[in-house]
């Protein structure tokens, strides 16, 4: 806000918006983060696939229990 310029309708220019600094990662952690990232992915699809099976191990076994 200490580079916008206006008051009912604050704006900032392209100029003072580049001298704002941007920090980023470097390549190696960005590469650490996708992998991490891939990993959670694939973590969540184990997860869910394992829950399909018990909610339709869990169906079968509640129409065996309770047969109409």
């Amino acid at each position: 806000m200490m580079r916008c310029t206006g008051t009912s309708y604050p704006a900032i220019s392209g100029n003072e918006l580049s001298k704002i600094p941007i920090s980023i990662c470097t390549r190696k952690e960005q590469d650490k983060i996708a992998m991490l990232l891939s990993r959670l992915d694939q973590k969540i699809k184990t997860e869910k696939r394992l829950l399909n099976q018990f909610e339709a191990q869990k169906n079968y076994l509640l129409q065996n229990l309770f047969p109409k």
